[in-house]
């Protein structure tokens, strides 16, 4: 025997169901969208602060001053999430490097090679050609950490899932009320669009000769036909 599944039972699970898959969605979409920004910004910084770089430096490699190159490379320690930075010469061995605590990149200047940007899942590269007089003189190579941003992804996930757990129940307070006050009718509604049906099928019964089924009805519906 199926079951029935009344009016109000069915809109209210419509609405809970509603409810989760809407604030889930919310939920994926800020944390989301704030880690995609918040990269997109990083590794903007990161490209502009290499870029700046590397036009400070242009003097320094032509007179081939390291010293001048390592207090330009020194005065990153003033940008926390920079981890390593290293110039190369034109013939990409290494002429000054700043290192925060040890080095992100590979040790070896020849391997480094790569694409102007690159992500990894822990830090950022970004890599700036340094343009001299006669064209190409240098490169840049600075890498970025990102664990400040996964900080901040992860606080805006948890502020983002009290939230959401808030919502819910509120929601769920709400949707007690309309249980109470709109459902109610319409449960009332649909007992009676059950008790009218079972009365047209009692009729057409009747009306082909046979005697009507006993349905599962309490002695009102009965008398109600």
């Amino acid at each position: 025997m199926r079951r029935t599944v009344g009016l109000a039972a069915l809109l209210l699970r419509i609405n809970r169901t509603a409810v989760n898959v809407a604030i889930g969605i919310v939920f994926v979409a800020i944390v989301a969208g704030s880690f995609i920004i918040g990269l997109m910004d990083l590794l903007e910084t990161a490209h502009v602060q290499a870029e700046v770089l590397a036009d400070n430096s242009t003097a320094a490699i032509v007179f081939q001053d390291r010293e001048a190159a390592s207090r330009l490379l020194a005065s990153l320690r003033h940008s926390p999430q920079v981890q390593f930075a290293e110039l190369l010469g034109v013939d990409n061995r290494s002429f000054a490097r700043y290192v925060r605590t040890r080095p992100a990149a590979p040790a070896n200047p020849a391997a480094q090679a790569e694409p102007d940007r690159g992500i990894s899942p822990f830090f950022l590269r970004v890599h700036q050609d340094i343009a001299g007089p006669d064209g190409r003189i240098g490169m840049l190579n600075l890498t970025v950490g990102i664990d400040p941003l996964l900080r901040q992804t992860g606080w805006i996930a948890v502020i983002t899932l009290i939230a959401a757990a808030i919502s819910l129940w509120v929601s769920s307070l709400l949707l007690r009320h309309l249980d109470a006050s709109v459902l109610a009718p319409l449960q009332a509604l649909n007992a009676l669009a059950r008790l009218q049906g079972m009365c047209r099928e009692s009729s057409t019964e009747f009306s082909a000769g046979l005697s009507p089924r006993p349905h599962p009805a309490p002695e009102s519906t009965s008398s109600a036909c």
